[in-house]
């Protein structure tokens, strides 16, 4: 697995922890989901209700700022280019050029999934959220990338973002009904599993049927 050296350890607000990149802080800092983030530069946990921190623009500017956020700032080009052109055709590494929502979901989702770069990728993904706010498959697909890395509340609040933006979306539902069956959180697993199998799922009724939880044969 991809090292995490390049991410950030916070503290949730339930007391659960996890490592996210320097962008998702900035989110989670501005909507208030974190209680305290760790600053190595002074090997110690920073309290936010105690910490002064500049959030200036949906960005937070202390010493956990890694590297700019290529094409934040500038004017959208408003250009979609394939997946494959970008995949075979142009370096991921060429993010001084990306300046859309859309071209950042689709370089985080070329470094996940034909280079496994994690942690490279949920910072694409969180850069497209920040451009496009509504982009549903930047939070399913970051989730994913947190629960490969390990931060599963992360995972599940992105996850739930996505059915709260779009209810209707039955992989969301599987994606978090699996996170909490491996969760041994039983209840809100069946609830999601059943959802995702009514909505058409296969692998959820696929998953219900070999745990013989019922739902597997949803018509």
């Amino acid at each position: 697995m991809e090292k995490s050296t390049d991410l950030i350890r916070v503290r949730y607000r339930n007391g659960q922890e996890g490592l996210v990149d320097d962008v998702t802080l900035n989110e989670l800092l501005l909507y208030k989901k974190i209680s305290h983030f760790y600053r190595s530069s002074e090997n110690q946990w920073v309290q936010i209700a105690n910490a002064t921190l500049r959030l200036e623009e949906k960005a937070y500017w202390g010493p956990e700022r890694r590297r700019p956020i290529y094409g934040v700032e500038s004017e959208s080009r408003n250009v979609r280019r394939g997946l494959l052109t970008k995949l075979y055709k142009r370096p991921t590494a060429s993010i001084s050029k990306l300046t859309t929502s859309q071209e950042w979901f689709e370089n985080g989702f070329c470094l996940m999934i034909a280079s496994g770069k994690y942690a490279e990728a949920i910072r694409a993904f969180a850069i497209a959220i920040r451009l496009d706010a509504s982009h549903v498959r930047a939070f399913r697909n970051r989730g994913t990338a947190y629960q490969i890395l390990g931060n599963l509340q992360q995972a599940l609040d992105d996850f739930s973002r996505v059915i709260e933006m779009q209810p209707g979306d039955p992989k969301a539902y599987y994606l978090r009904g699996v996170l909490y069956w491996n969760q041994s959180r039983v209840t809100e697993a069946l609830a999601d599993l059943k959802t995702a199998a009514e909505l058409g799922y296969q692998l959820a009724r696929v998953f219900l049927k070999e745990h013989d939880l019922g739902g597997g044969d949803v018509a």
